[in-house]
């Protein structure tokens, strides 16, 4: 079972105000090329991460989170704690990148 979860514009908005643990929310125009590089990337991060929660939007079908999260280029992957941002990429997005800042936050070495 994926930890890769499609997520709703208003599930997402209830999930950030009552979630403490990282929130890794992946947005994508569509599962093709590199927007389904980076879905995948992210399915694979969160199978190493039980402390952290994975949801993906895809903005084809849920075109007002682009507006609600004021997100300009697709892919994104955003980190949430608490409710609050913690980090963004907006078009490129590496696996590392997201491991590095959810090691950090984690506190792992």
């Amino acid at each position: 079972m994926t930890k890769l979860l499609e997520i709703t514009d208003w599930g997402l908005i209830e999930e950030l105000r009552k979630n403490p643990e990282p929130l890794i929310v992946t947005v994508v125009d569509r599962l093709h090329g590199r927007h389904a590089r980076a879905a995948r990337r992210m399915a694979e991060l969160a199978a190493f991460y039980d402390e952290a929660s994975f949801r993906l939007i895809d903005a084809a079908e849920h075109p007002s989170m682009r507006r609600v999260l004021s997100l300009r280029r697709l892919p994104s992957v955003i980190v949430f704690t608490g409710g609050r941002e913690l980090r963004r990429w907006q078009g490129r997005v590496e696996k590392r990148w997201v491991a590095s800042a959810l090691n950090a936050y984690l506190d792992r070495s």
